[in-house]
Formats: C-alpha cells, sequence, structure tokens
C-alpha cells in the first residue's frame, strides 16, 4: 500500500523547505495556488499570503492570474513567547500599547511625558 500523506501535510504543516512523498512542499503548494486561479479566477488588484505558508501559493496564484503578489504585513517570529511577555510580532498604537502595559508603567510613561 502506497503511504498517503494528509493534504495539511502540504498545505500547512511542512515546512516549505520539505520533501514529502518525492515532491517539494515548496513546489506542491505553488501548484495549488496556480490550480486555485484557474479554477476560481477572481477580479483582483494584488494577490497578498497569509499566513506564511500561502506565501508560495500566492506566488503560484498570482503567476498564473498575471496580477503582482505583495506583502501586507510582517510579523517577528519569537520562540518561546508567552502571554505574559511585553514583545508583540505587530505594532501597536499608543492607546493599545498604554492598555497593555502595567500600570506602574503607565504612570512612568506618562510621567516622563510620553
Amino acid at each position: 500500500m502506497q503511504a498517503r500523506p494528509c493534504v495539511f501535510e502540504y498545505v500547512y504543516f511542512s515546512r516549505p523547505d520539505s520533501i514529502l512523498g518525492g515532491r517539494s512542499v515548496y513546489e506542491v503548494r505553488k501548484q495549488f495556488g496556480r490550480q486555485l486561479a484557474q479554477e476560481a479566477p477572481a477580479d483582483v488588484d494584488v494577490i497578498i499570503p497569509v499566513p506564511d505558508s500561502g506565501v508560495p501559493a500566492a506566488l503560484g496564484y498570482s503567476q498564473q492570474a498575471g496580477c503582482p503578489s505583495s506583502s501586507a504585513s510582517s510579523a517577528t517570529t519569537i520562540v518561546g513567547r508567552t502571554s505574559s511577555s511585553r514583545h508583540r510580532p505587530f505594532a501597536l498604537g499608543r492607546q493599545a500599547q498604554a492598555q497593555r502595559q502595567p500600570r506602574g508603567d503607565q504612570r512612568q510613561a506618562r510621567a516622563a511625558g510620553r
């Protein structure tokens, strides 16, 4: 019996530089994007991949559809981040950042004129 990996191994779980069943995960994802562009064409201005595992598929869709692909946001990969960490992967506005600071830090920020 031939092994049949779950499609999510290609779509999401595996690293893009992995080889599954003798096939490059990156190339399979890119082909998924090309196939999607053929089966579900859309009138779009730009293709934006989300999450990072979607980059090859977005590139394939973009190439097949003849429209540009771009990145709209970036996230810092933080290994071992906990919910109490002050480091956040996305930029926060001043109000949101102030609301996330412990009270003592808010008082110090106001005293410093920030």
